[in-house]
């Protein structure tokens, strides 16, 4: 395959995935020969070959993230793709392959490609895409996205009157997410300035567009160039955290609340590194672990106890049924404190965070 220049109007035919939200649109100039493994953030431009279960995708062409247009996938749809990690309960394990494969799955809908080793989502096939190169610069280098991102220092930032809110859960899909912009709404409503992101995860926009509008600043770990932190390293997503938590400082008044998502589950290496950091520990206001099920939570909060987080907050799915909480009482502490993120009542929510000063 030779060096081959995109013409601007064929950028134009492209979905831009949210994964690589980091680099311009413009910086993909060349299409470079696919001669070697890939390494996680390598751009791409694939095509798709075969629809199986992924068959949206979220689309940054002509517009900035929190803003994105879900796109319908036909096949011979042209993605800018980027390489990544992902697991989860209900998609299995998916590998940066080891290897320059011609063909790999598409399983984000943020624009994530790799090769799974099983997959269980509603007993579907994978989407499949042909990789037709690396993007690259006009220097004819590869567009990686974790070369990209904001210039932003990974040293602990002082946050001043500043609070912070980690919102954690036992796995994919325990109502992290919902928990989060309960809180948000909360604040908001109680007139607080909050500032929000996801620090760790999958590329995925849908997730960080639920902190608007509400949240006066959002950002998350894909606007600092990285795609996915399954397999980041424990130092590397804690120098990560960091980064986003600092981008919320200097994007907020001293009074603010940071609210911040570690999306995969507790027993993930690089969300226990972070939560034992001790900067984090020392810095952090408090914990919320969400769970779907009452043995998870029970050991949810045996590990942050381990960690030094002593009373934490619950919520999750289930602590969002009145069945749940009973359980919650009975095996996890008499005085257990939680919420329902769907209708707990706002006021309720601030008096305990102890934010209604």
């Amino acid at each position: 395959m030779q060096v081959t220049p995109v013409p601007p109007t064929d950028r134009l035919r492209w979905i831009k995935s949210t994964a690589s939200a980091a680099i311009p649109f413009e910086a993909a100039e060349m299409l470079l020969p696919y001669d070697r493994a890939p390494k996680p953030g390598d751009s791409v431009l694939v095509r798709v070959s075969k629809l199986g279960h992924m068959r949206v995708l979220e689309n940054l062409r002509g517009c900035e993230r929190p803003n994105y247009c879900p796109r319908e996938l036909i096949l011979g749809s042209l993605i800018w793709a980027v390489f990544g990690s992902r697991c989860g309960i209900r998609l299995g394990k998916v590998n940066v392959p080891t290897f320059a494969a011609s063909t790999v799955h598409l399983h984000a809908q943020g624009g994530l490609v790799g090769m799974m080793e099983h997959h269980v989502v509603e007993n579907q096939p994978p989407t499949e895409v042909q990789v037709l190169g690396y993007l690259g610069s006009s220097e004819r280098r590869n567009l990686n996205t974790r070369e990209f991102g904001p210039d932003i220092s990974a040293e602990p930032q002082e946050q001043g009157g500043r609070r912070t809110i980690i919102v954690v859960g036992s796995d994919t899909d325990a109502g992290k997410t919902q928990a989060c912009r309960a809180i948000i709404t909360a604040l908001f409503k109680a007139g607080r300035e909050v500032v929000a992101a996801k620090a760790t995860g999958v590329a995925f926009a849908q997730d960080v567009a639920l902190f608007y509008p509400q949240a006066h600043f959002v950002t998350d770990f894909v606007n600092h160039g990285v795609e996915s932190t399954i397999g980041l390293g424990e130092h590397a997503a804690v120098s990560l955290f960091h980064r986003v938590r600092n981008e919320l400082i200097a994007n907020s008044g001293e009074q603010a609340v940071c609210v911040i998502e570690l999306a995969d589950g507790i027993i993930n290496p690089e969300t226990r590194a972070i939560l034992a950091d001790a900067t984090v520990r020392e810095t952090t206001t408090q914990v919320v672990f969400a769970s779907a099920g009452v043995m998870a939570a029970m050991t949810g909060a045996s590990i942050l106890r381990q960690l030094g987080y002593e009373k934490p907050i619950f919520s999750g799915r289930l602590f969002n049924s009145g069945v749940g909480r009973e359980q919650a009482i009975e095996h996890i502490s008499p005085d257990v404190r939680y919420f329902n993120s769907g209708i707990e009542p706002e006021a309720e929510l601030v008096k305990m965070f102890g934010l209604e000063d």
